[in-house]
């Protein structure tokens, strides 16, 4: 069982000489390095995807032969790299998940092609019972990936650790940014003392969506209203202060609600 206490960041850049003696680098999402009681350690790289790779085989095999190469560079004890991939889309991941499964392989030159395989976790497909087995923010950010399209989804209320890393994850990740207008709301509660869950994501996006809403029926009465006074779409786009496209579309929709 890993022991979180003993993660301690690493650099997400891995700088290593070429055969040529040129230098290359691979840069890496999340980098970890974990120390034992003795002289050893792991190094752990996670990967966050939230669109499908046929090429992340050979990605991740980059990324793990750059670890070991500098440890060959700098001349350290060699100790193992390991690499996942925590896949955030709505569809399952099922490309390959190993080199051999991408390769159109000779059966005769089968036996003698190294194969490397890939560890990938499909967050939105993780059953109740591995999830519940988690005890940090990812147990709650599983569950939101695992649930939000259940209509019966109901938001966790536990606390929320890192507040800020959990809503800058779930914007890149689900593409959505009324992430971005509650932030500020949601980091002065936190400040303030006040527990964050889920619970105040979810009421939080449903009052900025209700609001974007209510802006956007205003923006569309005043733009219909200077078209009855004879303006043009070019003078309606600076009074409104949007692109000519924006103040089409709006109109567009406008008419045909009507």
């Amino acid at each position: 069982m890993i022991q979180p206490e003993r993660l301690v960041d690493s650099s997400t850049e891995t700088i290593y000489k070429e055969e040529t003696g040129g230098l290359r680098s691979h840069i890496r999402d999340t980098v970890k390095l974990y120390e034992n009681y003795t002289i050893s350690c792991t190094l752990l790289g996670i990967e966050n995807q939230s669109e499908i790779d046929s090429d992340m085989p050979i990605r991740i095999m980059g990324y793990d032969y750059s670890a070991y190469k500098r440890q060959i560079d700098k001349g350290r004890n060699r100790f193992p790299v390991i690499s996942i991939v925590l896949y955030f889309g709505k569809y399952e991941w099922k490309k390959p998940l190993s080199l051999k499964e991408m390769l159109d392989i000779s059966e005769k030159f089968e036996p003698y092609v190294a194969d490397y395989k890939i560890k990938v976790f499909n967050v939105a497909y993780l059953p109740v019972e591995v999830r519940k087995q988690f005890t940090s923010d990812f147990k709650i950010i599983a569950d939101f990936f695992a649930e939000k399209n259940n209509p019966d989804y109901v938001p966790s209320k536990e606390r929320i650790t890192h507040v800020e890393a959990v809503l800058h994850l779930l914007k890149v990740f689900t593409n959505d940014f009324r992430y971005d207008r509650i932030s500020a709301d949601i980091m002065e509660k936190q400040r303030n003392g006040e527990v964050i869950t889920m619970c105040d994501f979810a009421e939080r996006m449903w009052n900025s969506g209700e609001v974007a809403g209510i802006e956007k029926g205003r923006t569309a009465g005043k733009i219909l209203a200077y078209f009855d006074m004879g303006l043009s779409i070019e003078e309606v786009s600076d009074k409104v202060n949007l692109t000519v496209e924006q103040v089409s579309d709006i109109l567009e929709q406008s008419l045909v609600s009507v």
